[in-house]
């Protein structure tokens, strides 16, 4: 009786477990309007569309202008709720990173943390 109810019990954090991280992994799938403050040329806005392809994701980044930025890759985390992705602009290697704060909002940094920087989600 008791190896029943250990393996009841297993499943049952088993199944919480993965309805969790599933929920996390999809957590930046979306549009995200990223706001970079304080850059050398003022604050930057960009147009930034998430979207997991055979398990992985992807992204896509444009300016305000519509000019499109390459993601070369996204790097993703658990615990706490984070990726990090990087790109080539102005000449640079850019690293930017955000943290989910809550449903639709979520804060962290550029260039290693040099400029702040927070996305909100485009509910459309």
């Amino acid at each position: 009786m008791n190896l029943i109810l250990a393996g009841v019990c297993m499943m049952l954090a088993t199944m919480t477990l993965s309805a969790q991280t599933g929920q996390a992994a999809d957590y930046f799938v979306g549009k995200w309007e990223v706001v970079v403050e304080g850059t050398p040329n003022g604050d930057a806005t960009m147009l930034v569309t998430f979207s997991r392809v055979d398990g992985k994701l992807v992204g896509e980044m444009n300016g305000l202008e519509g000019d499109a930025i390459a993601i070369d890759r996204i790097e993703e985390t658990a615990d706490p709720v984070s990726i990090t992705f990087y790109f080539f602009a102005g000449g640079y290697d850019v690293d930017l990173q955000l943290t989910k704060k809550d449903d639709n909002t979520a804060t962290g940094g550029i260039m290693s943390g040099m400029f702040p920087a927070s996305g909100k989600r485009v509910v459309e």
